[in-house]
């Protein structure tokens, strides 16, 4: 609740839902977000993406993509990506592709499906600087985020708002 509070109206928040099972807890904590700039909520567990969409689906979520097995990620089913199906079936707003995935064709399929890309955890500032500029990607995430914000501003693109 303290840290909701200190950054309404300030900053954005990734809210990540590592496990299942305290989705009311938090969305009571969150009450009707925080301002501008807003909330994500982020999970790899398709069901917790579902819940939240059940619950506040003018809450925008996004389902994480890991990079421990890639070739199964980047399965297709008939002509899409099965992160992306999945995507679909609990409602994500966006994925959340690693890095990795990311180079491995991720952001393209993404994008042919409309759905945005927020990258993780892009901490080589050649990357940041080429995914700031990619209009397939519309954050980064990040551990160097004074570093993010200072090739931010140096990249003048639409996207270049988003870290």
């Amino acid at each position: 609740a303290e840290v909701v509070e200190l950054a309404r109206d300030r900053i954005g928040l990734d809210v990540e839902l590592k496990e299942d099972g305290y989705l009311d807890a938090v969305l009571a904590v969150l009450g009707d977000g925080i301002g501008e700039p807003p909330l994500v909520i982020t999970s790899f567990l398709d069901r917790v993406v579902a819940g939240v969409k059940r619950a506040r689906p003018d809450l925008r979520c996004g389902l994480l993509l890991g990079a421990d097995r890639p070739a199964r990620l980047l399965r297709t089913r008939g002509s899409e990506l099965e992160v992306i199906a999945r995507a679909r079936a609990c409602q994500a707003d966006f994925v959340g592709p690693h890095l990795a995935l990311a180079r491995l064709g991720a952001l393209a399929r993404a994008a042919k499906a409309g759905l945005p890309a927020f990258v993780w955890t892009v901490n080589d500032e050649h990357a940041i600087a080429r995914l700031l500029r990619d209009p397939r990607v519309e954050a980064i995430i990040t551990d160097l985020p004074e570093r993010a914000c200072e090739l931010r501003r140096a990249t003048r693109t639409p996207r270049a708002d988003a870290v």
